[in-house]
């Protein structure tokens, strides 16, 4: 390991040079302090590499470091061995990381930005002239690392994709090691209880922790996933280990949230969006017609969950609602429970018609 550097003026780059001490050299001392204020801040990166590793300054097409680079990116950094693609403007660090378009930061063994191995339906890769983006996360092999695939997308973590303009994603794709860790939780007979985190909240949500497949955290357009293996489609949202909000403005936040369709939202661990919206205003109810405001435009996407069948959740702190004819406000149980007490102080009483006494009344409430 070589980690004695000093500066020489190479005529076949015409360029400054770092080098190691013991090459030679026609010597033209550089005295500018700017130059070895660079040099000094990428010294501690190549104080690792080989000796070898060369670091190029103030190339004629602008500043330009680079270290172990198969692909130099004009007026950028990189390092690393057998970098694929290699943007203008942009920081590559890591083997085999690399992207395509300008302005970008990828850090990591197989991360990149602006292009991917393929798409989200299995197709070959398209480069783009993607810019602004941040993939940080190494991956194993081609096509594992941080991935982002739009502008001003940003990708962190292994196997996690932004594939999408303006695109968050952050996570990776297992939870192998957690669904075996134990932990101690009330089940739903009230019980303590010790065991494992899947085990656990399947009992507490009727699923398992994430899908069983090796599954990437994915963003879309304009979309933000946050968590192990969370999806999210465009302009959506899903937080959580294994929150899925692939549909178009859906919400899904909590472990295993699922919204399945446009413009739902689900909240808490395993809650789900299944039951569809109605359209409801108006139903007869023993030959009484009600009418009510706020249902005409339901569509089946038109849902907040906060559970699913046979895992309900109650709604606590509700405050009060507006209540008149135009009124779409949420009601709570205190405003119920002065409706019933009225009634049941006041209670109306319904004759037969062929009846004179109160004998045969009939009290309705």
């Amino acid at each position: 390991m070589n980690k004695i550097f000093r500066i020489v003026w190479s005529y076949a780059t015409q360029s400054w040079v770092v080098v190691s001490e013991l090459t030679k050299a026609h010597k033209k001392q550089s005295s500018s302090n700017s130059l070895k204020a660079a040099l000094g801040a990428v010294t501690v990166l190549l104080s690792i590499n080989s000796a070898e590793a060369v670091v190029l300054i103030g190339a004629t097409d602008g500043t330009t470091i680079s270290a172990n680079k198969s692909t130099v990116s004009s007026n950028g950094i990189t390092i690393g061995g057998a970098i694929t693609k290699a943007g203008d403007e942009s920081v590559h660090i890591g083997d085999n990381s690399g992207s395509v378009g300008s302005r970008n930061v990828v850090i990591g063994t197989n991360a990149s930005a602006g292009y991917d191995e393929k798409d989200s339906a299995g197709n070959p890769p398209k480069d783009g002239a993607f810019n602004q983006s941040v993939a940080i996360g190494s991956g194993r092999k081609a096509g594992e690392g941080a991935r982002a695939y739009g502008d001003q997308s940003i990708a962190i973590g292994s196997n996690t994709i932004a594939r999408g303009n303006s695109s968050i994603a952050i996570g990776n794709d297992d939870v192998d090691k957690t669904d075996l860790i134990e932990t101690t939780y009330t089940d739903l007979e009230g019980n303590r209880k010790t065991e494992t985190i899947g085990k656990a909240y399947k009992a507490l949500t009727g699923q398992s922790l994430g899908p069983k497949v090796y599954q990437d955290t994915t963003s879309k357009e304009a979309a933000v996933a946050i968590g192990v293996k969370a999806v999210a489609g465009d302009i959506s949202l899903a937080l959580g280990t294994g929150a899925n909000a692939d549909r178009v403005n859906a919400v899904a936040i909590g472990s295993g949230a699922t919204a399945t369709r446009d413009n739902a939202v689900a909240i808490g661990g395993g809650a789900t969006t299944e039951a569809p919206g109605t359209k409801e205003v108006n139903a007869t109810i023993n030959d009484l017609k009600f009418t009510w405001k706020g249902g005409e435009n339901t569509l089946a996407g038109d849902v907040v969950s906060f559970g699913k069948a046979g895992y309900e959740r109650q709604l606590k702190h509700v405050a009060a609602g507006l209540v008149d004819e135009n009124s779409t406000d949420a009601i709570n149980g205190s405003q119920f429970y002065g409706v019933l007490k009225h009634l049941t102080a006041d209670p109306v009483y319904f004759y037969g018609a062929d009846d004179s006494t109160a004998a045969w009344a009939r009290r309705c409430v």
